[in-house]
C-alpha cells in the first residue's frame, strides 16, 4: 500500500517537543527526509528488535581516510537506504573530510521515486573515538 507524499505525517527528528505539547510532527517531504537522516545516523546492530536497521559506517571511520573509505560509505548508505527507505533513490553522496575539527561530513543527494522530487540530507561524524 503506498501513502501519498501529500499525507505522509510522523513525529519529527530528532524527537522534539511541538506548539501544543506533543511531539512536533514532520510532513511530506520531511518525513522522508528524515528517515534518511534516521538510517545514516544509526548503527547497524543498535536498535533492539532492528539488528540489521541503519548502516556499518562506524566499523569503516577509523580506516585511513582515502577514497577506499568513501566507496566504502558510499556503497553502506546506498544499501541501508535501498533496505530502509526504497521511497529513494540515491544519486550521489558527497564525503568530506575536515582534519581540523577531525570529522568526516557527508551529503546523501537523493530523489523521491515517482515523484521526481530532488532534495538531501547532511551529517557528520567524528574521526577519534572518545
Amino acid at each position: 500500500m503506498s501513502v501519498a507524499l501529500e499525507d505522509l505525517v510522523a513525529p519529527a527528528f530528532p524527537l522534539r517537543k511541538g506548539p501544543r505539547g506533543y511531539f512536533d510532527l514532520a510532513r511530506k517531504a520531511r518525513v522522508i527526509k528524515d528517515n534518511v537522516l534516521q538510517i545514516v545516523g544509526t548503527r547497524r546492530g543498535e536498535r533492539v528488535r532492528r539488528p540489521s536497521f541503519g548502516i556499518s559506517g562506524e566499523r569503516i571511520l577509523f580506516e585511513p581516510a582515502d577514497e577506499i573509505l568513501f566507496k566504502l560509505l558510499r556503497f553502506e548508505i546506498t544499501e541501508g537506504l535501498a533496505k530502509w527507505e526504497p521511497r529513494v533513490t540515491v544519486l550521489e553522496i558527497e564525503p568530506e573530510i575536515d582534519p581540523t575539527l577531525r570529522k568526516l561530513r557527508y551529503t546523501v543527494h537523493y530523489v523521491i521515486n515517482g515523484l521526481r522530487l530532488k532534495d538531501s540530507a547532511s551529517d557528520e561524524r567524528d574521526l577519534v573515538r572518545r
